[in-house]
This record gives structure tokens, C-alpha cells and sequence, in this order.
């Protein structure tokens, strides 16, 4: 029997799946716009974004200068990175593709584990994450790359994202690094007793909430296709 707090739980999370599709209607489109056609919007947005992270950070972690200093490190660097990576007209692409990763793992790693459900990844630190969630996530991830790469016909200089093989691979294990920096944050989150960074966003929360995957996934990126 389903109790009157389970209904209640139940409508509210179908509520916020609600707002994340409309919320996602609006800021998807213009996001790809920005990547693919117009760069000084994309650098916009994520000064944007970068500002709205550490202003989060701030009101979540203001009581520890250690913490609080951590911030100006962590999130500056993966906005800096990502701005740079853009600058050159051949990683509109890449980065298109670093989106449709980081978007892709968040997305189908919910629906798996509502789907499936199973053993929790870790309940203290994000209770609703499942293992059957972050493999479905991840698997998914490096699919929809693929796809996406076969579907646009895109050219990526660097080798090891061209490879069909080569990107399968590097896509799980961006997601997979994706969900550790998630798991990242949502342990500052849990340390400092807040269940979102912030509402800003319909039904994802804060700007942390929804950008925390780039913190530990831009350096990665940066590095195979610069370095590597």
C-alpha cells in the first residue's frame, strides 16, 4: 500500500522530471547554438556559469575558508579550460561531443536506476545513485557518442576521438569521471547539510547541481586532446 507521504514523494518527483524536460527544452538548443555558432555567447555563458558556481560555493561553504578557497581553485579551471578549448574552430565539435557526454551519463544513469534500481553506489554521500544507474549512465555515454559522431559527420583532429573505438572508450570513461564529480560535490553538499546548491534552475536545482561534472571532466579532456 502506497501511504500518503509515498503519493506526495511520488508527484513531486514527477513534477521535477517535468520541469527538468522543459527547463532542458530551453537551455539544450541554446547551449548547442552557442558551442557550434556562436562562440562569443559561449564564452558568455560560461563566465556565466563559472560566477554562478562560485557564488553557490560561497553560500554553501562560507563557514570553512579551506573549503571555501578550494572553490576558487576547482571551479575557475574547468570554466578557464573549457573557454580555451573553444577559441579554435576545430573543437566546436569536441565540445559539442564533451556536452552530449557529460548530459547523456547524468541523464540515462536517473532513468536506469529508477529503472532497475539495485544496490546503492554509496548511500552517505548521494543515496539515490545506484550501481545499475552510473553502468547504464556510463555504457549510454559512450553510445550516444558514437551516434552522435555517425549521425553529424563531424571531423575531430585528434585521433583518439575520430576512432570510433577510441571514442566508445574515452566517452565511458569521461562518464564514469563525470559521476565521481558529481559524487564530489554532493559530498561538500552532505558536509555542509544542503540538499541542492541552489533553485535557480526548474528541476535541477542550483548551477553546481548542474555543472559539478565539468570540475574533475574538463581537465581530462583538455589533456587527451591537447596532450595526448
Amino acid at each position: 500500500m502506497i501511504t500518503q507521504k509515498g503519493t506526495e514523494h511520488l508527484a513531486k518527483d514527477k513534477q521535477n522530471i517535468y520541469l527538468r524536460i522543459l527547463s532542458s527544452i530551453i537551455l539544450v538548443p541554446l547551449f548547442v547554438s552557442a558551442i557550434l555558432w556562436f562562440k562569443p555567447l559561449f564564452y558568455g555563458l560560461m563566465i556565466l556559469v563559472g560566477m554562478g558556481m562560485l557564488i553557490e560555493w560561497y553560500n554553501m561553504t562560507c563557514s570553512s575558508t579551506m573549503y571555501l578557497l578550494l572553490g576558487l581553485i576547482i571551479i575557475p579551471i574547468p570554466i578557464s579550460l573549457l573557454i580555451l578549448l573553444n577559441t579554435e574552430d576545430t573543437n566546436s565539435w569536441l565540445i559539442m561531443l564533451y556536452f552530449c557526454i557529460i548530459w547523456s551519463v547524468d541523464t540515462f544513469a536517473m532513468i536506469g536506476g529508477k529503472t532497475f534500481k539495485g544496490a546503492k553506489l554509496t548511500k552517505k554521500i548521494s543515496p539515490q545513485k545506484t550501481w545499475s544507474g552510473l553502468i547504464t549512465g556510463i555504457l549510454s555515454a559512450g553510445v550516444v557518442a558514437v551516434l552522435v559522431s555517425f549521425i553529424s559527420g563531424f571531423h575531430i583532429k585528434n585521433y583518439y576521438f575520430s576512432n570510433k573505438v577510441y571514442l566508445f572508450i574515452i566517452s565511458c570513461i569521461l562518464a564514469l569521471i563525470a559521476q565521481l564529480s558529481d559524487l564530489f560535490i554532493s559530498y561538500f553538499k552532505r558536509k555542509f547539510n544542503i540538499k541542492d546548491s541552489g533553485h535557480i534552475i526548474p528541476g535541477h536545482g542550483g548551477i553546481l547541481d548542474r555543472f559539478d561534472s565539468i570540475i574533475l571532466t574538463v581537465p581530462v579532456l583538455f589533456f587527451i586532446s591537447n596532450i595526448l
